[in-house]
């Protein structure tokens, strides 16, 4: 396999690094499946990714692969070992780092185990140009933490009414922190284009009429029963059904990201990831909360 390179082509080992979180307000969305197929659809495009399972307490990437990992990030929080052994190496040799158990919130970490935290993220910029966070659903701490460490927050949402109100939920606790990335979202299991479109225009119209903000549309992933089929087999859809709709419309939406990310090198230097994560540290250590209990937000202007 040839060698990969950074978002603007350049050689690997230069210090570019960019962050996409893939979020959603409501579980079984689809999120993971989105995660893993875009991280394979980068690797194929040579770009080199980190997945990261962002969901500290349920994460599942590694079941849907059907391995099961010796180390993960629990280890490596703990002190246990290196992030390079617990690091499992991926199709199109993508680098995942599965989830940890026992740790279902980043605020129940001591302070020491929050530092080995952003040791740890810090580190991923020697293996990737690109990393990608699975988090958890939902609008709890550990979502928000990463989302606001985030270059790109891809919300995924699904026609169904409930995705819809609970996604609108997450984007408004976003927004109302100063110093996050870019809002994007993807629509997943559409029963038709049409449908897809709808609600892509609904979200944009409530965030903008209630939050004076801009989400923009990545993508419309049709309904498609090769992703069951894939689950089932334990792999992922770009490789065991690439020619189906929705493998389609997710290397689409890869081609979308690394021509945004791009636009961004070229724009301004992207904020550093270690630097976000360890103001919103500092926050939790000094017990600094927003008005609904989660820590605040990073200082600094929106990108985006």
């Amino acid at each position: 396999m040839t060698a990969n390179y950074n978002i603007d082509g350049s050689p690997p080992g230069d210090g570019r690094f960019f962050t996409i979180t893939v979020s959603s307000g409501k579980g079984g969305v689809g999120k993971t499946t989105v995660s893993l197929n875009i991280a394979i659809a980068l690797a194929q495009r040579k770009r080199r990714v980190v997945l990261l399972d962002g969901d500290l307490g349920l994460g599942n990437i590694n079941v849907m692969l059907g391995v099961r990992p010796v180390k993960d990030l629990s280890h490596v929080i703990d002190g246990k070992c290196s992030l390079e052994e617990a690091l499992i190496k991926g199709p199109w040799g993508i680098s995942i780092l599965p989830a940890g158990t026992g740790y279902e919130d980043m605020a129940d970490l001591e302070h020491e185990a929050r530092a080995r935290l952003l040791a740890t993220l810090h580190d991923l910029r020697r293996l990737a140009d690109i990393l990608i966070i699975d988090t958890g659903a939902g609008i709890g701490t550990n979502v928000l933490s990463f989302a606001m460490a985030a270059d790109v927050i891809l919300v995924v949402v699904t026609p169904d009414v409930a995705s819809i109100t609970d996604a609108y939920s997450l984007v408004k606790l976003i927004s109302q922190r100063p110093g996050f990335g870019r809002l994007e979202m993807l629509i997943n299991r559409a029963p038709s284009r049409e449908a897809g479109e709808e609600v892509t225009v609904k979200m944009r119209g409530v965030v903008k009429k209630f939050l004076s903000r801009d989400i923009a549309g990545l993508g419309i992933v049709p309904e498609d029963q090769s992703v069951q089929q894939a689950l089932s087999m334990r792999k992922p859809l770009l490789l065991s059904h690439p020619k189906c709709p929705a493998s389609m419309v997710l290397r689409s939406i890869a081609d979308k990201l690394i021509a945004e990310l791009r636009q961004m090198e070229l724009q301004f230097k992207p904020p550093q990831l270690d630097a976000r994560l360890e103001k919103i540290i500092s926050r939790i250590d000094a017990g600094e909360q927003g008005e609904d209990g989660l820590p605040g937000a990073v200082n600094g202007g929106e990108a985006g």
